[in-house]
């Protein structure tokens, strides 16, 4: 999970990284990829390392959601408390 890890730090904004720990994202795509391993299993569309990879761009995609899109809570709406 390594090169997941290193994917999903290059992928995921630097805003973003300061409010979540790119260690939080990989988690939460083991615990999905977990969810879904059966149904992967079953019938399996593509290389595991794309689709834990396609879970990733999920995660990170939310979290750009949550993070940049969301009008309350957008990381370009901070501001420092003092000024440099």
């Amino acid at each position: 999970m390594a090169k997941e890890r290193t994917y999903i730090e290059f992928i995921l904004d630097n805003k973003i990284q300061k409010r979540i720990d790119v260690s939080d994202v990989v988690q939460d795509v083991l615990i999905e990829a977990n969810r879904r391993l059966d149904r992967y299993l079953a019938d399996p569309v593509m290389p595991f390392h794309l689709w834990l990879r396609q879970i990733a761009k999920d995660r990170i995609i939310d979290a750009h959601r949550r993070h940049r899109v969301s009008a309350k809570r957008s990381v370009d709406r901070e501001q420092q408390l003092c000024a440099p």
